[in-house]
């Protein structure tokens, strides 16, 4: 299992554990803590879904604004981070149950900094290198 992480362990954070030990994806477990609401998903994702994210991540580490989406299979993660162009990267998404439970669910936001952008983009290419085919 490799792990990225957005945030802080200790704060607000949203975690991905995720084993590339398969040839067509993914399987991941999604983490969010916001305070002391703690959720967790586990799901899977194609090949592909990571790369796209880190370049996705890099455009807004370069301009600081705009808006990204990152979603994991049957939504059972969806995330948008948005960035005012001053620095501050607004996460705002949620995590669905992908069980017989369809609407069971955890809204979460958090406001990170430009700093952790760039250990994430790292984690993420170790999960799914860019050259990887």
């Amino acid at each position: 299992m490799k792990e990225i992480l957005i945030g802080n362990r200790g704060a607000d954070h949203l975690a991905l554990d995720v084993d590339d030990r398969h040839s067509l994806g993914f399987n991941v477990i999604a983490y969010v803590q916001v305070g002391s609401f703690r959720g967790t998903v586990r799901t899977w994702t194609f090949g592909g879904v990571f790369r796209r994210f880190a370049e996705n991540l890099r455009k807004l580490e370069r301009t600081l604004e705009g808006e990204i989406v990152f979603v994991l299979e049957e939504d059972a993660l969806e995330v948008k981070f948005t960035g005012d162009g001053k620095g501050h990267v607004a996460t705002e998404g949620k995590l669905k149950s992908n069980t017989m439970v369809p609407d069971a669910s955890l809204k979460f936001a958090f406001v990170i900094d430009q700093t952790y952008l760039g250990p994430a983009i790292r984690q993420i290419d170790e999960v799914e290198p860019a050259d990887k085919a």
